[in-house]
Parts: C-alpha cells; sequence; structure tokens
C-alpha cells in the first residue's frame, strides 16, 4: 500500500466537515492507497502528472509518486474554490 501525505490546506479542510462528510473524504482519500487511479479520475489540464477526484459536492486534487500519494487540495465542487487554492499552493 502506497502512503497517503495530505497538505496542510487538506487537513484543515477536513478537519472543519461534519463527521458524515468527513468520513466520506477520508475514506476515498485512504482509497487510493490500494487503487491510486480509480475509473472516476480525471487528469488536471495543464498541470501534468496531477489527478483530480470528486467525491458527492467535493473535489480532491492529487500528486501520485512512486513513494507516496500527494493530496495537494481539497474543496467544494461548486465553486472554482478548489482550483484557486490548488494554484495559490503550487507557486
Amino acid at each position: 500500500m502506497t502512503p497517503v501525505k495530505l497538505s496542510n490546506q487538506s487537513l484543515e479542510f477536513l478537519n472543519k466537515l461534519e463527521p458524515k462528510q468527513f468520513k466520506q473524504l477520508a475514506k476515498r482519500v485512504f482509497g487510493l492507497q490500494s487503487e491510486t487511479f480509480p475509473a472516476d479520475m480525471r487528469h488536471m489540464k495543464g498541470w501534468p502528472g496531477y489527478f483530480r477526484l470528486d467525491n458527492g459536492e467535493f473535489r480532491i486534487v492529487y500528486f501520485p509518486k512512486e513513494l507516496v500519494i500527494e493530496i495537494s487540495c481539497i474543496g467544494k465542487r461548486n465553486d472554482d474554490q478548489v482550483y484557486r487554492d490548488f494554484e495559490r499552493l503550487q507557486k
């Protein structure tokens, strides 16, 4: 199993969620350990090597490496805040 490393932004976002939503997202995030490229993942346009994964109303942006899966950003899908946060973190 490949370990998962969460960014500070991802940890803060998860900690603000209600328990039910936290459980759903945590299950999806740690599911990447056994299946790094699930069928519903998509490539991030303009960001080679980065992928996005939808889970209900949330989006997970991650970068799989050889030894670790880095969760770069987690946010709501219905607005583009997750992409703004992601781009801000990449600078």
